[in-house]
């Protein structure tokens, strides 16, 4: 009998670690996707301001600014 309570006991135990670490992971994931969502954002505004700031010259200069904020992301997620 205490040999079956020390194997439950013993399971527990690594089941409460492996509860641990995958928050931990969850928790870490979730910060790295909020900080590249906040890059991506940035990026967008920041495309989208300066093709505000070009004013009415034609739907070509927003079809490629609306393109650079992914090619900026992924050239920044490289540096890292």
């Amino acid at each position: 009998m205490e040999e079956c309570e020390a194997r439950v006991q013993a399971c527990k135990i690594a089941y409460e670690s492996i509860v641990a670490r995958m928050t931990e992971e969850l928790n870490r994931f979730q910060k790295e996707r909020a900080s590249d969502m906040s890059m991506l954002l940035k990026d967008f505004a920041m495309a989208q301001a300066q093709v505000g700031g070009r004013g009415r010259r034609g739907k070509l200069p927003v079809l490629i600014a609306a393109a650079r904020p992914a090619a900026v992301f992924q050239t920044r997620k490289t540096q890292k």
